[in-house]
C-alpha cells in the first residue's frame, strides 16, 4: 500500500501530438513553480518538448494534482499524483504523530504509551483513505477533466 495515491492513464490522441502540445501550450501559463496563481489559463505548469507537468489554475484545490506526461506518436502517458509540498506537508504531520507517540512511550512508560498506537494508526488510515483520498481525487478529477476536455479525448486504457 502507497501512502500518497498515484493514476497511470494512455490517452489517445485526435490530433497529432505538435498540434496536441500547442493547444496544451495555449491553455497553460508557464511557470517553473507548480503553485496555484491567478491566471485565465487553465493550467499552470512546465512543458519541455514532447514532456510536460501541470497543475490546475483554479485557486484551492488546483494544485494538489499534478499531471505528468509524455506525448508520443499517436497517444499520451499520464501519471497524476500529489504535488510534492503536499507531500511533504503530509508526511511531516505523520512523522510529529509518531514522535509524539514515541516521545509519550519514554515519558509514562511503554505499556500506557503504546497504548496510544491504535489511535496513531487509525489516524493514520483516516487521513490516508478519507481525507487523502477522497481530496485526491477530487483535485484529478477536476485537472484530468479540464485536460481530456482540452484535448477533446477520452482515456482509452487504464496502466496498472
Amino acid at each position: 500500500m502507497q501512502l500518497f495515491p498515484t493514476k497511470n492513464y494512455t490517452i489517445e490522441l485526435k490530433d497529432s501530438p505538435e498540434k496536441s502540445i500547442e493547444l496544451l501550450k495555449l491553455n497553460t501559463m508557464l511557470s517553473d513553480s507548480l503553485s496555484t496563481q491567478t491566471t485565465d489559463k487553465k493550467f499552470i505548469g512546465r512543458i519541455n518538448g514532447n514532456r510536460f507537468e501541470i497543475i490546475s489554475s483554479e485557486i484551492g484545490i488546483g494544485a494538489f494534482t499534478v499531471l505528468r506526461g509524455n506525448f508520443s506518436d499517436d497517444s499520451v502517458t499520464l501519471v497524476a499524483e500529489v504535488n510534492k509540498p503536499f507531500k511533504i506537508l503530509i508526511s511531516i504531520l505523520s512523522i510529529l504523530a509518531l514522535g509524539g507517540i514515541s516521545y509519550n512511550a519514554f515519558k509514562i512508560g511503554f505499556p500506557g504509551g503504546f497504548g496510544m498506537l491504535v489511535p496513531l494508526l487509525m489516524f493514520l488510515g483516516l487521513l490516508r483513505f478519507v481525507f487523502l483520498g477522497s481530496f485526491f481525487e477530487r483535485s484529478f478529477r477536476l485537472v484530468f477533466g479540464k485536460f481530456t476536455g482540452l484535448l477533446q479525448v477520452k482515456p482509452t486504457q487504464i496502466k496498472a
